[in-house]
């Protein structure tokens, strides 16, 4: 099978899965399951058997930038969702995710996956399941 043809259906297949998953086991495990890298994996997988190694981790870089953004808005739009109208909330996890895109996308140098660490355990805390603050 060609590769152009694997990434063009590997991506709709797998969000169709996960889709499917939510359905049957409810949103808290379909969204753990769309956080996961559920199409990043394969796609970095493709492109280091297509393009080499060296493209696959400038590519993986990227993608913590992509997290990065996904992260910001999830939190703030999981803090934001019960205190807010939803059009509110969607535009303030929106700006929270472009400021996090900007942060991911200006940092000097080479990745740094050690300075995210302690950022980690605070990140969790604020937001307990279901959206309630601790």
């Amino acid at each position: 099978m060609d590769i152009a043809l694997l990434r063009i259906l590997l991506a709709p297949s797998l969000v169709l899965v996960v889709s499917l998953v939510a359905r049957r086991a409810g949103p808290a495990l379909g969204g753990r399951l769309l956080g996961a890298p559920t199409t990043t994996g394969p796609f970095l997988l493709l492109m280091c058997w297509d393009s080499g190694g060296t493209a696959a981790a400038e590519a993986a870089e990227g993608g913590v930038t992509g997290q990065l953004t996904v992260v910001c808005f999830c939190l703030a739009y999981a803090w934001l969702a019960t205190r807010l109208r939803p059009a509110g909330a969607l535009g303030a996890a929106l700006a929270a995710a472009g400021a996090g895109a900007c942060a991911g996308a200006h940092r000097p140098g080479r990745l740094r996956p050690v300075r995210a660490q302690p950022a980690l355990p605070a990140a969790a805390d604020v937001v307990r399941p279901g959206g309630r603050r601790r």
